[in-house]
């Protein structure tokens, strides 16, 4: 069994292709800051979505991310008014 490679697209923010054995499937990735509260130090945590397989067009793809960016920043948002 050969491990899946992450490979991260330079010219567009947030698109990632893992290639694996058999499949490809296109991601979107992202990191949010997370507050140690005992020390106060802010660290990056990386999160990531399925998007689709490699089947989808490339533009399709594109445009799922740049709406979920948006809905996420404003998740996000919200979450740090909350707080």
């Amino acid at each position: 069994s050969t491990k899946p490679t992450w490979y991260y697209a330079q010219n567009f923010e947030g698109l990632a292709l893992v290639v694996g054995k058999k499949k490809k499937t296109y991601y979107a990735h992202w990191s949010i800051p997370v507050v140690d509260r005992l020390t106060g130090n802010v660290k990056m945590v990386g999160k990531r979505r399925k998007l689709g397989g490699f089947h989808i067009p490339l533009d399709e793809i594109k445009t799922k991310i740049i709406r979920n960016q948006g809905n996420s920043k404003l998740i996000l948002l919200r979450l740090h008014l909350l707080f």
